[in-house]
């Protein structure tokens, strides 16, 4: 742990992978996070990827839960709400990634725990934002991936869309979230305001295509396969010229990086003939 955010205290109502591993983040960085959790615990502790447990313990939980403390409180009861309110009291940064309006209904939302401290900072990882024809759809990384084109620019014709191997989605969304609290601690401690941080999955998507949709808003001629644009067979992305991507082996993948200039000559060494047609 690193003591670059040692003083500042977190009060964490997240589950799942993108919330809380958001605010591991600021756990690594040396905050004081606390999680509050609900009496059977939290919900990450009861699944595992894989089915996979570490003496008893969610792998889901291990990889996004450290440099944390926890509590176990009952948000449906008055007591517990009152036990959750006097801990908003003692913190600078209030996170949460229920659904929109479910805050609200405990009496934890935004507008009710801002006029209790204004200079609270309170972050809210979403699906799709907090608002619009989206807000109260259920978020998961698999259906942002299919939803926002992430699988289909992965994909090959042959092949249909193809999710990435890794919950990226979630994982840079943490990283947008965590990014977010910073700059908000750095504007309260120069206006002594607090404020409202947004992230969310739709956000995430998006950004981690910044290079494909630029691409492709500018392209003169746009690819499209059966499905839309697809990745060429064994190219890293539809916008991507050969040799930028994988080829097969006998014993293994070779993975290549083509620099200017190299062209279709050092394709040739490392694809095998046919390889850098697109495939359908």
């Amino acid at each position: 742990m690193l003591d670059m955010l040692s003083g500042l205290r977190v009060v964490s109502f997240n589950h799942f992978l993108l919330g809380p591993m958001g605010l591991q983040m600021l756990g690594d960085l040396g905050a004081d996070v606390i999680a509050v959790e609900g009496l059977e615990g939290a919900w990450q502790r009861h699944w595992a990827g894989g089915d996979i447990w570490h003496d008893g313990q969610s792998v889901l939980h291990l990889c996004a839960n450290r440099n944390k403390r926890s509590v176990a409180i009952d948000l449906k009861s008055a007591r517990g709400r009152e036990l959750a309110l006097r801990l908003v009291d003692t913190a600078h940064v209030v996170a949460e990634n229920f659904r929109p309006g479910v805050m609200d209904k405990l009496g934890l939302g935004y507008a009710a725990l801002s006029a209790r401290k204004p200079s609270l900072i309170y972050a809210s990882a979403s699906g799709y934002g907090p608002d619009g024809p989206y807000a109260d759809k259920p978020g998961q990384d698999l259906l942002a991936q299919a939803l926002f084109g992430m699988m289909a620019i992965t994909g090959e014709a042959a092949t249909g869309p193809r999710p990435a191997g890794a919950s990226i989605i979630d994982h840079h969304g943490a990283a947008l979230l965590a990014l977010g609290i910073i700059a908000a601690i750095v504007r309260q401690q120069r206006t002594g305001q607090g404020c409202r941080v947004d992230a969310s999955l739709l956000q995430s998507a998006l950004d981690l295509q910044a290079e494909s949709l630029v691409a492709w808003t500018n392209a003169a001629v746009k690819p499209q396969g059966p499905r839309g644009p697809q990745a060429f067979r064994h190219v890293a992305g539809w916008y991507f010229a050969a040799p930028y991507g994988r080829a097969s082996g006998d014993l293994a993948h070779r993975a290549r990086g083509a620099r200017r200039g190299t062209g279709r000559t050092a394709a040739r060494r490392l694809f095998r003939p046919g390889d850098m047609d697109q495939a359908g």
